[in-house]
């Protein structure tokens, strides 16, 4: 397995950390967001004989705020933040488990992630796609807001949408998909896991789509942090559009727009309940976050960066 590029890191091993693991679970945080708490916990009152690895890249240290888990996990901590695949590959050159699954602190896994992730991985497939839902807040309920930015963001990852629509990520790996592949990009803001997921489908094949296998992700529950939150998304997410807006804005306008309606008809034509109804009264809010999104995809480019992305 191809090693990470060296880095300063501080790496504490608790004393209950599982000695023979069937699944290592990396949970990755940047900055030391505080709701890794919730994400860390979701993970290990599952038991499954998982071990659990918490990777925190940039400022400050996530140890306070799981004091009450340390015994439990390995900590592996850098003053520098890393991009998501340098956080993923610091977390698999820490895992001992035959299966490594990724959760990220803005996420919770709900109960039985683990046991239908390992009953698939046991029957014989390398990698496993997970679906995903909007996480409650505090009061335990979804705004519509938050039900908005899931409908735009991750409509495709909706646990109705059907194996040949669904958008596999949250995937977990078996161990040898890394020694055959070498490890994720580390140079990538997005897209790291989408393109190493093609490079190991010549041995792996594609992952399958495990509907079961639901976290619960949190969006912004009121209107001005969703816009801005989708504002940087875009800002961040340029690049793979690929497109020159200074000599064809519109093009990219259908780019969103053409993302937009595949959403509203999946909504349509697959939700069921009550979550059909909180999505299609959410799709009121949809155009309000997509104007955001156009704003900040241009605003790359009047910045005179191009399709670079942001810096």
């Amino acid at each position: 397995m191809k090693e990470s590029r060296s880095r300063v890191l501080d790496t504490r091993i608790g004393c209950e950390v599982e000695k023979d693991p069937h699944v290592s679970v990396v949970v990755i945080s940047v900055d030391s967001q505080p709701c890794i708490v919730s994400a860390v916990e979701s993970i290990l009152k599952q038991g499954g004989h998982a071990e659990v690895i918490v990777v925190n890249t940039g400022a400050g240290s996530v140890g306070p705020l799981l004091r009450g888990c340390l015994d439990r996990i390995i900590l592996v901590e850098s003053p520098g933040r890393c991009l998501p695949g340098g956080a993923r590959n610091i977390g698999i050159l820490h895992a001992t488990g035959p299966v490594i699954a990724f959760l990220a602190a803005d996420c919770m896994a709900t109960p039985d992630w683990l046991r239908h992730r390992l009953n698939l991985h046991h029957r014989g497939h390398c990698m496993v796609a997970s679906s995903l839902r909007p996480a409650a807040d505090e009061s335990g309920r979804i705004s519509l807001v938050s039900w908005a930015a899931y409908c735009l963001i991750h409509a495709r990852r909706m646990p109705e949408i059907p194996e040949d629509g669904a958008s596999r990520h949250g995937v977990s790996y078996c161990r040898t998909a890394f020694e055959r592949h070498g490890l994720f990009r580390e140079d990538l803001r997005v897209a790291e896991d989408s393109l190493f997921n093609r490079r190991a489908a010549a041995t792996c094949g594609r992952p399958v789509w495990a509907p079961q296998i639901m976290s619960l992700h949190r969006y912004p529950g009121r209107m001005l942090p969703a816009l801005a939150d989708q504002f940087r998304r875009a800002r961040r997410d340029a690049w793979r559009v690929r497109v020159d807006v200074r000599r064809s804005p519109l093009r990219l306008l259908r780019v969103y727009l053409s993302s937009a309606f595949r959403a509203s008809t999946n909504i349509v034509k697959f939700a069921s309940g009550e979550e059909r109804v909180a999505m299609r009264k959410a799709l009121l809010l949809m155009p309000f976050l997509l104007l955001s999104a156009y704003i900040g995809c241009l605003s790359i480019y009047v910045s005179g960066r191009g399709g670079q992305g942001p810096s």
